[in-house]
């Protein structure tokens, strides 16, 4: 005795023939879903580098806690306040140390172009762990020396030359770059950082501008 089925013939679903049944149609809708994915990767990508951008100086400190001053709104908007704020942290129980840190703006000329760009200047004692990068660590005895500053290898190229032994002007005040470090730029340092000692910061007259601004490092 033999056994016969029967299948029913295969059907195609009706979701599916909604969709090819105009391929132009079809191929302009998967592009413009596509196209919107993109875009949210791309303000995804600008989020996250606005972000890890902000914080990557931050994360370079040797510090557990950073002070500012409370009209400050974030960390690049120069706010100061009181030194004694600084000795007063110190006598806090598990404090070990508290290391000022100066941050403000200059100009930069362009050794190559004359031109002057704004670069973001940050000062401390070098000395003082503030920021235990390699290259600053080699240059500590020079960054004490008058008129000697670091550049950020990360710096735009419209900085210019930025190699050891370039002179230049800073705030129209002649500076001499005696090393390079490694840091790079956020949105708040576009065209790059440089590093200085704080006796060259307070002791010149380049800031005529300036506010100090004191941001303890604590360990």
């Amino acid at each position: 005795m033999k056994m016969f089925s029967r299948r029913s013939p295969r059907r195609t679903p009706l979701a599916w023939l909604n969709l090819t049944h105009d391929r132009r149609k079809l191929a302009t809708s998967l592009a413009g879903v596509a196209f919107a994915v993109l875009l949210m990767f791309i303000f995804t990508g600008f989020k996250n580098a606005l972000f890890d951008s902000q914080v990557q100086l931050l994360g370079k400190f040797n510090a557990d806690i950073v002070l500012s001053s409370t009209l400050r709104t974030n960390m690049f908007v120069p706010e100061a306040f009181a030194r004694r704020r600084l000795y007063q942290a110190r006598t806090f129980e598990g404090v070990e140390a508290a290391y000022p840190l100066y941050i403000n703006n200059a100009n930069w000329k362009n050794p190559e172009t004359k031109l002057t760009r704004p670069i973001r200047v940050l000062a401390f004692n070098p000395q003082d762990p503030i920021l235990p990068l390699p290259e600053i660590e080699a240059h500590r005895s020079d960054l004490q020396m008058p008129d000697t500053v670091m550049v950020d290898t990360k710096s735009r190229p419209e900085v210019g030359q930025i190699t050891p032994g370039t002179v230049t002007e800073l705030s129209d005040r002649q500076v001499r770059v005696i090393g390079n470090f490694t840091l790079g730029t956020d949105f708040a340092s576009g065209n790059g950082n440089l590093i200085m000692s704080d006796q060259n910061f307070c002791a010149t007259r380049q800031f005529g501008t300036r506010r100090r601004q004191p941001q303890p490092r604590h360990r």
